[in-house]
């Protein structure tokens, strides 16, 4: 019989995983840098989806730029950083800027939830 997806993660991963939606509460994107993910040692991963119709830009602080940063293409364009390939990149602040004002974004993190 299949085990459920819990139990996979817990032998996996030895604790839980959480994950948490716009942990930030940011409501949006524009053309000042905004901190979307805050510090967290205990995070596995995390995804960013683009939902706005202009370009935004995603770096490790707030230095984001159009000439310094991950470009996140319109309507569904996203990034993200796992442990197991980008390893203490996933743990860190991470800061994004928009081309426009009031850009529509989702981000989630998956981090350790206790045993």
């Amino acid at each position: 019989m299949p085990r459920p997806l819990v139990e996979l993660l817990r032998e996996k991963l030895g604790t839980q995983a959480v994950p948490h939606y716009n942990p930030l509460n940011v409501a949006s994107i524009g053309l000042t840098a905004v901190r979307i993910l805050g510090n967290n040692p205990n995070r596995y991963t995390w995804e960013f989806v683009n939902l706005s119709p202009s370009n935004i830009f995603v770096h490790l602080d707030n230095t984001v730029s159009a000439a310094r940063g991950w470009l996140v293409g319109p309507s569904g364009g996203s990034l993200g950083a796992h442990w197991e390939e980008d390893f203490e990149l996933v743990s860190g602040e991470w800061w994004a800027l928009g081309a426009a004002a009031g850009l529509s974004f989702l981000v989630y993190e998956v981090e350790s939830g206790g045993a």
